[in-house]
C-alpha cells in the first residue's frame, strides 16, 4: 500500500484514500455543473443557485486537499455530501434519486483511517437515522418544490442516480488499483 506524506498534514495518509477523495471531489464538482446547466436549461434559474454554492464549496474543498489534514477533508467532502442529500430530499423530494449519494458517503468513512471501529459504526448508526428520518419525512410531507414536468423529474433522477454511482467508483477504484 502506498503512503503520502502531505507537508500539511503531521499524518501519513494512504494513497488510495486520499485519490478517493480526490476523486469523489471531482464527480461531485461535474455532478453540480451538469445539474445547474440542466436546471438553468429547464427554466429555473434560481433553483440553481444553491447547486452553485455547492460547486463552490466542492472546488474550494478539492483545492485545499493538499494544504489541509486529511482528516480535515474527510469532514469537508462528509458535510458536502450530508448537506446536499438533505437539502435536495427536503426540496425535491425522496423520489429524485438523491440517496444513491449515500452509500459513497459511508464507503469513504468506512476506509478512513483515523477512526476507530466505534466512530464508524456511530457513523453508519448516524447515516441510517439520517435516511429514515429523510424518509419519513418526505412520506409526510410534500417536497416544497413540485417537479411537475416528467423531463425535469426523469432528467434531475438520472442525473442523481448516474452521479451517486460514479461517485461509488470514484470510492473503489483507487482502492481497486492500489491492491492489484
Amino acid at each position: 500500500m502506498g503512503m503520502i506524506n502531505h507537508k500539511f498534514d503531521a499524518e501519513t495518509t494512504p494513497l488510495y484514500f486520499y485519490f478517493a477523495l480526490k476523486r469523489s471531489y471531482e464527480i461531485y464538482a461535474v455532478y453540480f455543473l451538469l445539474l445547474i446547466i440542466c436546471i438553468t436549461g429547464f427554466g429555473y434559474p434560481l433553483h440553481a443557485l444553491p447547486a452553485a454554492g455547492w460547486l463552490i464549496v466542492c472546488l474550494l474543498a478539492r483545492y485545499y486537499i493538499n494544504h489541509t489534514f486529511i482528516r480535515w477533508n474527510l469532514l469537508f467532502y462528509v458535510t458536502i455530501s450530508a448537506g446536499w442529500i438533505c437539502y435536495f430530499l427536503y426540496y425535491y423530494g425522496w423520489e429524485t434519486g438523491a440517496t444513491s449519494f449515500i452509500l459513497p458517503l459511508m464507503l469513504v468513512s468506512m476506509f478512513s483511517l483515523y477512526d476507530t471501529l466505534f466512530n464508524k459504526i456511530a457513523f453508519t448508526v448516524f447515516l441510517f437515522i439520517m435516511r429514515m428520518a429523510l424518509f419519513f419525512h418526505c412520506q409526510t410531507h410534500p417536497p416544497v418544490y413540485v417537479l411537475s414536468v416528467k423531463l425535469i423529474f426523469c432528467t434531475v433522477f438520472c442525473i442523481n442516480l448516474s452521479f451517486g454511482s460514479n461517485t461509488l467508483n470514484g470510492v473503489i477504484a483507487p482502492i481497486m488499483l492500489i491492491s492489484t
